[in-house]
């Protein structure tokens, strides 16, 4: 059986939950048990779905009316469950998307700082914990 986005001129899928609901495209959606469901943040000309859990809690990134984007992609975190749509702005961000989401509602991310600088995030029971690599300035290690 084919799943066509009706009216779409291009879909595409990108992720499968273990309950078989389907997410994906660039105006977000979710099949489930037969049925398409758009998703697209309220006043947002642009909703990209990135990660679907085994609750059909979905998160991904959208574009606030009037802003540009980076390079036209979504700029704003958003969490879609029951329904409803809850925006999820890192503190002092500029941006951000969320890209992952696991079965206990923990939501993993990357935000960019005021001062332009990419971070990783985790939110946690509504608490945001940045995630960065460590690197260190100096290192003896060389390349042979």
């Amino acid at each position: 059986m084919n799943r066509y986005v009706w009216g779409s001129l291009f879909s595409f899928l990108l992720f499968i939950a273990l309950s078989g609901q389907t997410m994906g495209g660039t105006h977000g959606f979710l099949y489930s048990e037969g049925t398409f469901t758009t998703l697209d943040v309220p006043g947002s000309p642009a909703t990209s779905a990135y990660a679907i859990n085994d609750d059909g809690q979905v998160v991904g990134g959208f574009t606030r009316p009037g802003e540009p984007g980076e390079a036209g992609q979504p700029t704003h975190a958003y969490l879609y469950s029951i329904g409803t749509f809850t925006t999820l702005d890192v503190p002092g961000s500029i941006s951000e998307e969320a890209f992952g989401i696991n079965n206990t509602g923990q939501i993993v991310g990357r935000y960019n700082s005021s001062s332009d600088n990419r971070h990783g995030f985790l939110l946690t029971d509504k608490k945001f914990m940045a995630l960065d690599a460590w690197q260190p300035l100096h290192s003896s290690l060389r390349h042979q």
